[in-house]
């Protein structure tokens, strides 16, 4: 079915939703589930990269959404060097967007990543990084201000 070539992205994105749900029914753990998910999820990233190529490297509007679904699945299976590079990609792509606020949200994610699989001059890289953004030093604001309101309401 996959391999067709009047296949679709739209058709994979439906069958591994079909998965998912079949899955979601038959796996007693969650990492069981998640790995599954794996290559199904890589074969449509794939298949996008394929199209993007074929397409003179113009982005598939599923692109993404694909990879960052890609990208939670290698973190939760602990496969950090296929979530790093995923990772990487997409703060690339968000950077070529001037999406800011996308790209600081993925470059906090990388940095985690690069935490767990102990690469501290990556991890250490990226946080000096977020440091400087005015919206990360926002973000950590409105953290700081609603713990602080949780605090005292209990």
């Amino acid at each position: 079915f996959y391999a067709h070539p009047n296949n679709t992205i739209d058709n994979e994105i439906d069958l591994i939703s079909l998965f998912a749900m079949l899955y979601s029914k038959t796996e007693k753990n969650e990492m069981g589930y998640h790995s599954k998910l794996v290559p199904l999820l890589e074969f449509a990233y794939a298949h996008i990269k394929a199209l993007q190529t074929w397409n003179g490297e113009e982005i598939h509007p599923y692109y993404p959404k694909i990879s960052f679904n890609l990208l939670k699945l290698y973190a939760y299976t602990n496969d950090n060097a296929k979530a790093i590079e995923i990772a990487k990609e997409l703060c690339n792509y968000y950077e070529q967007l001037n999406d800011t606020t996308q790209y600081i949200n993925l470059l906090t994610i990388l940095s985690q990543l690069y935490d767990n699989a102990g690469m501290t001059n990556q991890h250490d890289s990226c946080q000096n990084i977020l440091e400087v953004s005015p919206i990360y030093q926002e973000f950590l604001k409105l953290l700081e201000e609603k713990n602080d309101t949780t605090k005292s309401i209990n």
